[in-house]
């Protein structure tokens, strides 16, 4: 058997309910990386931007553009560290974070949505294993550093 197409599966349904929350929340104009790029410094307030480059695994100049226009739209801010003023941190502003939280909402409605198609132990089986691949997933990050 060759199972290439459904281990897809799992992204192709990750990348739907992004799509899904992007559709509904089109009146901000962020583009799939920015989004990518405000998660990651609202998730890590204070976060720099080779710490964005790390976690997205993207270039620097890519980085920096989305930075620039994160901070254009109102989404984020930079400050000085306090502890070395040589080194800039992002921030998540209000605004951002309201928007972080906006399209986890609308992500959120989407797997309620799809879930409904399994019945309740259909569901706990499924996250019962979608756990253990997880686990197994962030392993097998740990073993490719």
């Amino acid at each position: 058997m060759n199972y290439e197409e459904d281990y897809r599966k799992c992204s192709k349904i990750a990348r739907e309910a992004s799509r899904y929350a992007r559709l509904q929340m089109k009146n901000w104009e962020l583009g799939s990386g920015e989004a990518d790029c405000l998660a990651q410094i609202s998730k890590h307030p204070g976060c720099s931007q080779a710490t964005v480059q790390a976690q997205l695994g993207i270039d620097k100049a890519a980085v920096a553009r989305m930075c620039a226009s994160l901070e254009k739209k109102g989404l984020i801010r930079r400050q000085a560290d306090p502890q070395d003023r040589r080194r800039v941190q992002l921030m998540a502003t209000q605004r951002g974070n309201r928007l972080k939280q906006d399209s986890k909402d609308k992500e959120n409605e989407f797997y309620a949505w799809l879930f409904q198609e399994l019945n309740p132990q259909e569901q706990a089986v499924f996250f019962a294993l979608l756990q253990r691949l997880y686990q197994r997933s962030k392993t097998a990050r740990q073993h490719s550093r």
